[in-house]
């Protein structure tokens, strides 16, 4: 989504909820979260919003989430220093 910034994606998701401005159906067809349904991240947001996983409607795929224990474990890591994590692009995130 925008500069990969994943985690604030996901936080904003969380936030806006299932009655925010953003509607199911607008994390479905914006393009703007073309690339984010593919990530893990996506995913447990969805779940964690509605209840049920994301299937992508044109390929009728599962997003695959991350396990709430192993993105807060990567999380708390990272910001301690103890790791960097890499994006694709090979950019340290913290």
């Amino acid at each position: 989504m925008l500069r990969e910034e994943w985690d604030i994606a996901t936080d904003f998701m969380k936030k806006s909820g299932p009655d925010g401005s953003v509607k199911r159906v607008d994390y479905k067809d914006w393009p703007l979260f073309r690339e984010f349904r593919d990530r893990p991240e996506f995913g447990s947001g969805y779940l964690s919003i509605f209840g049920d996983e994301f299937v992508d409607s044109n390929t009728q795929a599962t997003v695959k989430t991350v396990p709430a224990h192993a993105e807060s474990l990567l999380t708390a890591a990272a910001s301690e220093g103890d790791m960097d994590i890499q994006s694709t692009s090979d950019e340290k995130l913290t």
